[in-house]
């Protein structure tokens, strides 16, 4: 993170309505890129160009996850071990031709996911760059887009990220600016990662309610039992409770 994005993170809300409305602005924001049909990040179109293979097939398999099916490489043309040119096509692609001896529950499920659709992707190595050649972008079936909501759910590297930076404070806005900020081939749906906030925040304070109700057990013992021992660590302006340590009586 740069400095200027260090400034950001901690910002304060002056209140819990505060935050919730900056959550909602980067929501209306993602709302409003992802029905963009010519987006970068959710759209395909003749003459767009990568800077490597691995980017290109990331951008073709994440568009088609965004936009409800799924796809499968086709073919590829190498030259002295270079790939130069490849090709995408629907999952649905392609017609099933059955064996003599093939069983009739296989031929049942091959039949149902090779429909002839159309849909594919071409692209081409020219120079250090990949270009997107040709583009049927048709398809002969519905897509179901409510199929793919786990492939917008938060991975475990960034569930983790979102986990630490609530432990040192920050707001919910902010979280999510740093997380489209680290992740950038990442899509941050801002209410899936407010949902995590919260998630951890409840956690947090629980933590820190079931520690506040240990000290006061522990400190009612040594006040009514002889021999009790109990040390207690406070940290920062607030004297939060940060180590309780304590001893029976022998």
């Amino acid at each position: 993170m740069d400095n200027v994005h260090k400034r950001h993170l901690f910002e304060v809300y002056s209140s819990a309505d505060e935050e919730i409305d900056d959550v909602n602005e980067l929501q209306d924001e993602y709302e409003s890129v992802s029905s963009e049909e010519d987006c970068v990040l959710f759209g395909l179109e003749v003459g767009d160009v990568f800077e490597s293979w691995d980017s290109a097939k990331k951008q073709v398999v994440y568009c088609a996850k965004n936009n409800g099916f799924e796809v499968k490489k086709f073919w590829l043309e190498k030259n002295k071990g270079e790939i130069v040119r490849q090709t995408f096509k629907c999952k649905f692609s392609g017609v099933y031709r059955a064996q003599k001896k093939a069983d009739i529950e296989d031929i049942r499920k091959r039949e149902s996911v090779r429909m002839n659709c159309p849909w594919n992707i071409n692209l081409r190595l020219t120079g250090n760059l990949v270009y997107v050649t040709s583009l049927c972008n048709e398809h002969n079936h519905s897509l179901e887009k409510e199929n793919f909501v786990s492939n917008r759910q938060l991975s475990p590297e960034i569930l983790e990220e979102i986990k630490f930076l609530v432990n040192i404070g920050c707001g919910a806005g902010p979280i999510i600016r740093a997380l489209q900020k680290c992740f950038p081939e990442t899509v941050i749906h801002p209410k899936y990662v407010y949902n995590a906030i919260c998630h951890f925040q409840n956690i947090q304070n629980k933590s820190k309610s079931d520690a506040a109700e240990t000290f006061e057990k522990l400190m009612k013992l040594q006040r009514e039992e002889h021999g009790w021992f109990v040390k207690v660590r406070l940290e920062g302006e607030d004297n939060h409770l940060t180590g309780l340590f304590w001893m029976r009586p022998s």
